[in-house]
């Protein structure tokens, strides 16, 4: 059917264009339809609403404006209808009608408030309202709360924008829009709702009615609560790497993405981290590696192991030398992949010493003619290299001394040196030997040479077809004893100093003397390697026995290489040298043959028993202290090698070494209690000089500083030891005899007494000041002896011009009853420079030996005279200078043996 309008068209007609914007919104979406055509018969339709538009508007005062109304149909079109207006504020200013649409102009009322426009069908009486405010104020200002803002990337804050009169009053119901100057810092809803997005700034804007408001944003990072490490600990190969991550994290633990980590290691000797976390295994140890942002750090724990050693190679694998030559071997140890690992420790080992010796570095040396294996191992793993050693021809035989004299029945040792074509001693080769004439003197297969009768010979010694000889002159005697006349003064002669194992045979004595020390620099072979001779060989001191329990060996201290070795004990040749797994520190023998290469030794907090001969450890003990040697340098073990006391220099303790039943044998541990030491009652002080148990076991002796001893007795059950009470104490003596302090004896040395029922005694100087004066009925001498039991003492020697007597010993275990005395140099006394043996039975019997020749004063020069076992030899130190004069050296001390033996 025809149509005279579609809707947009009677839409254009409207006259006011809000009003036209309202009746679009007002239709929007209604269905399209045409009217009737003008002349169209048939009853009119009837409207089923009637619509108002605009429904609500605020206006000034007095303001116009136009609202319309439409009638709708069913249908959703249009319809004819009737209207008529109304309103309850306000005035009408005119109506009319175009093309359906009904139009009232109206005028707000004068006074502010709220007012309805009514439009009403007629006379259908269908109805619809629109709302008007009329307000007197427009929006001169918007005000945005709060005017500045902090937040973190991600939190929110809630702006504000408050609409305002010229007068700055609060006007509600207006329209507000919002807007950011930076999104990418912050953005707005449309209610004000700010959100941080990234650092940075922004300006949020408030609008209302073409009036702004601002507010300033400042956006800031979330700090950094703590840093999370991953994984807290990991271990790993030394060479290989580990990943470790960093998780910056704030204080409710959410991750923080984009931060600066930086890294570090406790211990870059076992771990380094680089700047993204890697770590790399060095060596093996442990590191603690930290990431750190922003002040705050977390923590791995790394463990680094080494890579494990699967095969040592040793290079070259074969070597062939000969007789002391060297060949230096190298051991490397591989991993499983065969790459070489550095700084491994690695051990060497010879399967036959006798043809070839390695060095802890791997320098092999030739010995004797054989064949060796060769053993590098490194943490369980092993490499060989297969060692032949030739012997190096003899090419001469030296004979030393190359012309000797000795007297019938006395004895001579002589050496024989083979050496090589460059003059090199050779070591290990078979020596016969021979004389021409064993009428007169013979000689053994160690080049012992014996006089028979008066006369000459000459003494050939032989090796690999190599000879060398040694011309020999036998007297009828030396005319040399000893001198037991305590009473003849004795002057010392000037005599030249014997070479090196050269006897001779000094007046007025008589009895060989031999130098058992080498000129210094002079070469050494020993069976345990080379070495040489310092301008320092001697013994140790005189209450240290020199000699081993069997007597075949004789220990001397050295400043040349090495600082310990050991003579043969008949020969006087040197046999070894300190092994070197053995740490000196202050030893002894041990007493007894059947430990006689065994030393004893206490250092710190160990104490041990070592054999010098197959360099093996025996025994070890664990000690309560850290102890200073054998009783603080000075002590003793008792005679059956049994006990032995430690100090420290305040306590001291026993330690049963050999338990014996009912007792539990050795290892078990059999150390008594600790006792303190630091009170004993002297107005000098209690600084302790040296601590020893006595010969017996029985009792400890304390010698505090000034030589005042002290003794207690020890509980056998238990090694404690307490005070012994003496009967008194002696005029002068230092002490109470209630304290157990017994008389004063210095450089004094202890043993057991065969005279008086082998009670324990001490020999020593005479320190209490006493000397030449009577005391308890008995004239003191310069040597005295004191019975550990109650104190009870004995003067050994007359004091009658007696020059002082210095050190004392007693180490002569298989003649018990005799101390050997040496004495100081004093022109015209008795017994000056002398070196004498003194019976203990109280007669006062002597054994005048040897003039020591030798200077006082430097110690080391002071000859500390000590006995051989069997008392017939003892060995002194000596500079062969007395008061600075002789023929010997201020500067060069050396051992010697005088023998009394016929």
């Amino acid at each position: 059917m025809p149509y005279l309008h579609k809707l947009s068209n009677r839409l254009a007609l409207i006259k006011d264009r809000a009003a036209v914007a309202a009746t679009a919104a007002l239709v929007a979406g209604a269905a399209v339809a045409c009217e009737r055509a003008a002349g169209t018969t048939g009853p009119a339709p009837t409207v089923s609403r009637l619509v108002v538009s605009p429904k609500s508007v605020v206006l000034p005062p007095k303001q116009a404006l136009y609202f319309l109304a439409v009638g709708l149909m069913p249908a959703g079109d249009t319809g004819a209808v009737t209207v008529t207006w109304g309103a309850t504020g306000g005035a009408m200013l005119d109506t009319s009608t175009a093309s359906g649409v009904h139009y009232a102009h109206y005028q707000a009322a004068p006074a502010p408030g709220r007012y309805q426009v009514i439009a009403a069908e007629q006379p259908g009486g269908k109805a619809d309202t629109a709302v008007v405010t009329v307000s007197s104020v427009s929006v001169a200002s918007v005000t945005v709360s709060p005017a500045t803002a902090s937040l973190q990337v991600g939190q929110t804050v809630q702006l504000t924008g408050t609409p305002k009169d010229a007068s700055g009053g609060v006007l509600s119901g207006r329209v507000v829009t919002w807007g950011s100057s930076n999104p990418a810092a912050a953005t707005v809803s449309p209610n004000g709702l700010v959100a941080g997005v990234a650092v940075g700034a922004a300006t949020i804007t408030a609008t209302s009615e073409g009036q702004n408001g601002t507010s300033s944003v400042t956006v800031a990072v979330i700090p950094v609560a703590a840093v999370s490490v991953s994984p807290g600990s990991a271990t790993v190969v030394a060479g290989n790497t580990v990943q470790l991550t960093a998780t910056p994290k704030d204080a409710s633990g959410g991750a923080l993405s984009g931060r600066v980590v930086t890294w570090a290691s406790s211990n870059p000797a076992a771990a380094t981290v680089s700047g993204s976390g890697l770590v790399t295994g060095v060596a093996a140890g442990a590191a603690t590696v930290t990431a750190t942002s922003e002040g705050q750090s977390g923590t791995a724990a790394i463990t680094v192991s080494s890579v494990a050693v699967a095969s040592v190679t040793v290079s070259p694998a074969t070597a062939s030398l000969q007789g002391g030559q060297t060949a230096q071997l190298t051991a490397t140890p591989k991993d499983a992949s065969g790459a070489a690992l550095t700084g491994r420790v690695v051990t060497w080992a010879s399967s036959n010493p006798a043809a070839a010796t390695v060095s802890g570095s791997g320098l092999v040396t030739g010995v004797a003619a054989g064949a060796a294996t060769v053993t590098a191992t490194s943490e369980g793993k092993s490499g060989t290299a297969a060692i032949t050693v030739a012997s190096v021809p003899v090419a001469s035989v030296t004979l030393t001394p190359a012309a000797a004299s000795t007297w019938v029945g006395g004895t001579l040792q002589l050496a024989a040196i083979p050496k090589d074509a460059g003059g090199n001693l050779l070591s290990g080769r078979v020596v016969t030997w021979a004389s021409s004439n064993p009428a007169v003197t013979t000689v053994s297969g160690s080049g012992l040479v014996t006089g028979v009768t008066a006369g000459s010979a000459t003494i050939t010694a032989t090796s690999e077809g190599k000879s060398g000889t040694a011309a020999i002159t036998v007297t009828t005697s030396t005319g040399g004893s000893v001198i037991t006349d305590p009473n003849v003064l004795l002057t010392e002669a000037t005599v030249a100093k014997a070479g090196y194992l050269l006897p001779i045979a000094p007046s007025p004595f008589g009895l060989k003397v031999t130098r058992v020390a080498n000129d210094p620099g002079q070469a050494m072979t020993l069976q345990n390697g080379s070495g040489s001779w310092g301008s320092d060989a001697r013994q140790h001191y005189s209450k240290d026995q020199p000699w081993s329990a069997d007597g075949s060996l004789l220990a001397l201290q050295n400043s040349g290489s090495p600082d310990y070795i050991y003579l043969d004990g008949n020969t006087y040749q040197p046999v070894r040298g300190k092994c070197s797994n053995y740490g000196y520190d202050d030893d002894r023998w041990h007493p007894t043959s059947a430990h006689a290469h065994e030393r004893i030794n206490a250092s710190g907090s160990s104490l041990i028993w070592f054999d010098v001969t197959t360099c093996t450890e025996t025994r070890r003990w664990s000690l309560p202290l850290s102890v200073v040697g054998l009783g603080m340098g000075e002590g003793n073990v008792s005679f059956d090698g049994r006990y032995v006391a430690l100090s420290d220099g305040v306590s001291a303790f026993l330690v049963d070494m050999d338990p014996q039943a009912p007792f539990v044998p050795y290892p078990s541990s059999r150390i008594g209690p600790t006792v303190s030491l630091s009170n004993c009652g002297l107005s000098s002080g209690c600084s302790i000089d040296w601590v020893s148990v006595s010969p017996s076991g029985k009792y400890v002796i304390v010698v505090y500083n000034g030589d005042h001893l002290r003794v207690y007795a020890v509980d056998p059950a238990t090694l404690a030891f307490t005070p012994l009470p003496m009967p008194t104490i002696y005029a002068n003596c230092a002490g109470t005899a209630a304290q157990g302090f017994i008389y004063d004896v210095g450089h004094a040395d202890m043993t057991l007494n065969p005279f008086d029922g082998n009670e324990d005694v001490i020999v020593g100087q005479e320190h209490c000041g006493n000397a030449g004066r009577t005391v308890s009925g008995l004239l003191i001498g310069g040597v005295m002896m004191v019975r550990l039991r109650d104190g009870a003492i004995t003067p050994l020697t007359d004091p009658t011009n007696e020059a002082y007597p210095h050190h004392v010993s007693t180490r002569s275990y298989d003649r018990p009853g005799w101390a050997y005395v040496g004495y100081y140099y004093s022109a015209g006394q008795r017994f000056s420079n002398e070196i004498i043996a003194v019976k203990l039975d109280g007669s006062k019997s002597v054994e005048r030996i040897a003039h020591s020749h030798t200077d006082d004063g430097c110690y080391r020069c002071e000859a500390h005279a000590v006995p051989s076992r069997d008392g017939l030899r003892v060995l002194f130190a000596s500079d062969w200078m007395v008061a600075g004069a002789g023929t010997g050296s201020t500067s060069i001390t050396q051992a010697f043996v005088v023998d009394t033996r016929p």
